[in-house]
């Protein structure tokens, strides 16, 4: 089962651990969490108790080379907003839980934007590449070709 569209995490901890508890004693197959990573902490519990099996992450820009300051406009573009450095903090820190947990359901993804270049996807690449030797981790980091919603071709 894969839990994603809009941010799953978004709703109280307790109610999130319920629902897949219920799960849990119904469904006898894999768990996976589809994430924007803004809520490390209830990843991190819901990991530590068995509760998914794996996570896909998105990291949608070099998180930790941006600063909300100077970075307006490519936060802007590419989320839909200007994040604040606490929520940057919480998105890498996030991307590090999924590599430090090292399930073979797990990946870091980004969507190759078109206005984005090469840099800022070899940026990425190289952080996860280094978390992943830090702690030995086998998590996939993809590139997904970015698909426009139907009907943005015949608007343009």
């Amino acid at each position: 089962v894969i839990f994603s569209g809009g941010e799953f995490l978004i709703s109280g901890i307790g109610e999130i651990e319920r629902f897949l508890r219920q799960v849990r004693r119904v469904f006898p197959g894999k768990i996976v969490l589809f994430t924007n990573g803004t809520f490390p902490g209830k990843l991190r519990r819901l990991l530590n108790e068995n509760l998914v099996d794996g996570v896909h992450v998105d990291m949608k820009l070099p998180y930790h080379c941006l600063n909300p300051a100077d970075d307006r406009d490519v936060l802007e573009a590419i989320l839909g907003f200007v994040p604040s450095g606490q929520c940057l903090q919480n998105m890498l820190e996030s991307v590090e839980i999924v590599i430090r947990h090292n399930s073979r359901y797990s990946q870091v993804r980004t969507v190759r934007y078109p206005p984005l270049d090469d840099e800022y996807f070899a940026h990425i690449r190289s952080f996860v590449n280094g978390l992943k030797q830090k702690y030995g981790s086998t998590v996939p980091y993809r590139l997904n070709p970015f698909h426009p919603p139907q009907g943005a071709e015949e608007r343009s």
